[in-house]
């Protein structure tokens, strides 16, 4: 019997379930006072969305239509504008993938500048790599090594700076060993020992600092 009473509920329980209505969608009207809302704490990505489903049920409202535009161009100028921020900070790979989202977003002219402060700060670490190799060209090896170590949060836009560093690497000890035979010649026989074990230091082991030393 308690058995039965327990099933009758369950079964009264789930008609009652079955025969509440359905929830009702939101309005046009209340999407555009969601988003409105939306906007003034700051969620535009959220108002956008609401703004754009109001539009979807009133193609034809022009005051939407507009909404919907103008929550675009804030959205992707606020998008421009950090990723010009974050050039400024030199995350360029962080900056250019806000500038592809505001894109995506709508193309406004503030993308543009984003895209030349890109551009810029591109070329100012092109230049600065450049300007290793010179060094290096030059045998101002201490110069290249800290240029080449301050190009270290740049290691995305150089594939190279590894090998890079191997390679300055290998030309400090050439030039350690180089200098311990000139001061060995000249009879500096200090300077050729200082010069000798620098390249020790450098390449422990090698078998020409030690005959040198």
């Amino acid at each position: 019997m308690r058995a039965l009473g327990i099933a009758l509920l369950a079964a009264l329980a789930w008609n009652g379930a079955t025969l509440l209505p359905a929830q009702k969608a939101p309005s046009a009207k209340d999407l555009v006072a969601q988003a409105e809302a939306d906007e003034s704490k700051g969620l535009w990505d959220v108002a956008l969305q609401k703004l754009k489903q109001a539009a979807a049920q009133k193609p034809k409202d022009t005051r939407i239509a507009e909404m919907v535009v103008a929550a675009q161009t804030y959205l992707a100028d606020k998008t421009a504008t950090d990723a010009m921020g974050l050039c400024d900070k030199g995350d360029i790979p962080k900056c250019e993938s806000e500038i592809a989202r505001a894109k995506a977003i709508k193309e406004t002219p503030r993308i543009k500048e984003a895209q030349d402060r890109l551009a810029a700060s591109k070329k100012s670490v092109q230049d600065r790599w450049d300007r290793v190799q010179q060094l290096m060209k030059d045998g101002q090896l201490d110069a290249a090594g800290s240029e080449l170590n301050s190009l270290d949060r740049f290691a995305q836009l150089l594939p190279n700076l590894a090998a890079e560093k191997q390679h300055l690497h290998v030309l400090r000890i050439q030039a350690a060993l180089e200098q311990g035979l000139t001061e060995t010649k000249a009879g500096n026989w200090d300077a050729a020992v200082q010069a000798f074990l620098g390249a020790q230091r450098l390449d422990p082991g090698n078998f020409d600092a030690s005959r040198g030393i």
